[in-house]
């Protein structure tokens, strides 16, 4: 069963498996996230936790035992339960059992708020250890959308908009295997803040930037329908489709944290970046996804 929501200008669904936003749509009814074709990619926007990306030989350890992961953590494979389901509010929440456990060896309480506002859809992320340890996680998001929008239109018509500009950002190299390589390429933007769309961009699969601001818009050059992603508690943004496959979506994926080190060796205790609460803390992020229905 899928959840709905509405207000007068949008219409969304979510699955409680893996809390994953299913559809997106304006109060004309376009449907702006991409909607899963299991030949190029069979999600839609899955929530990344408690690791983003890969880690080396999909295994780390804590306090010396060993542990395995898929990629991107197990939470887009779990079920999560609704808190509360209200016409255009939804909370849906996941804590430990014993299958986390064998995979992730803390308590946690993991919870997603939707709720809309006008054009604009919240979803508000909340991770909280009630754990007798500190707890060291990572978290990230994966919304898949459509490029492009409207008829008559490429995907090369379309532009990337970072802000606030104008900025200099970096780009985070990663190896054949997916995982980071630990260097920092200069990655030039148009006037400092643009990025055109083409599908050469991701030959080599995902764009992932740090210092790259904090909100993105993905616009068609002459105008038109688009959408701007706001993510304030985020200082990475990825930007995702499969390679060398001129598919028509675009993934837009604020990350609070990195995937593993080519050649290394997971060890939680001492991995760099990642999140960390103390008994009893909680971390809250933000994400806001707004339809843009005029000019660019």
């Amino acid at each position: 069963m899928l959840y709905s929501l509405s207000n007068a200008h949008l219409r969304v669904q979510v699955d409680p498996l893996g809390a994953e936003l299913r559809s997106l749509r304006d109060r004309a009814g376009l449907e702006y996230l991409w909607q899963r074709d299991p030949a190029l990619w069979a999600r839609s926007a899955p929530l990344l936790f408690p690791w983003v990306g890969r880690l080396p030989g999909g295994r780390y350890q804590v306090n010396g035992r060993d542990y395995a992961l898929p990629l991107h953590g197990f939470a887009k494979e779990s079920l999560f339960v609704a808190e509360q389901a209200e016409p255009q509010c939804l909370r849906l929440r996941l804590q430990e059992d014993l299958h986390t456990l064998r995979q992730f060896p803390f308590p946690f309480q993991l919870a997603i708020t939707y709720r809309l506002a006008s054009q604009t859809l919240h979803m508000d992320t909340l991770v909280y250890n009630p754990g007798p340890v500190p707890m060291l996680f990572g978290l990230g998001f994966h919304p898949g959308f459509r490029v492009p929008l409207s008829p008559g239109l490429s995907f090369s018509d379309y532009v990337l908009q970072f802000a606030p500009g104008p900025l200099a950002p970096q780009r985070i190299e990663f190896a054949p295997s997916g995982l980071r390589t630990g260097r920092l390429l200069p990655f030039a933007l148009n006037d400092k803040n643009r990025l055109p769309l083409s599908h050469a961009l991701f030959d080599q699969e995902a764009v992932v930037l740090a210092q790259a601001g904090r909100q993105v818009s993905l616009l068609p050059q002459g105008g038109g329908k688009g959408l701007a992603l706001s993510f304030p508690d985020a200082p990475y943004v990825g930007f995702w489709q499969p390679a060398n496959s001129q598919a028509p979506f675009l993934c837009m994926e604020p990350w609070c944290t990195l995937p593993g080190l080519e050649g290394g060796q997971a060890i939680w205790e001492q991995e760099p970046g990642l999140l960390r609460l103390a008994p009893g803390e909680s971390f809250q992020h933000r994400l806001a996804i707004s339809l843009l229905q005029g000019d660019a």
